[in-house]
């Protein structure tokens, strides 16, 4: 699965739980706790990964939430 493609499911899965269409998705804004891990639990869902939710919420967005699901990714 390429960069570009994780990003794009990330950023659907987002969309869904922050009930928001994409193109108003601020990849740099805050997001809450709880809805980072509702957004980490669909991703690791979908991309068969093992992210915790304590990793998952260290991140304060989802442009950075993104870099550590590519970086996970490309550890398979």
């Amino acid at each position: 699965m390429t960069i570009q493609t994780i990003e794009n499911l990330v950023k659907t899965i987002a969309a869904q739980v922050l009930d928001q269409p994409i193109g108003a998705l601020d990849m740099y804004a805050p997001v809450r706790h709880d809805d980072m891990t509702r957004i980490n639990d669909a991703t690791c869902m979908a991309l068969n990964l093992n992210i915790s939710t304590l990793d998952a919420t260290q991140h304060p967005n989802l442009g950075r939430y993104v870099q550590m699901v590519q970086e996970e990714r490309s550890k398979q």
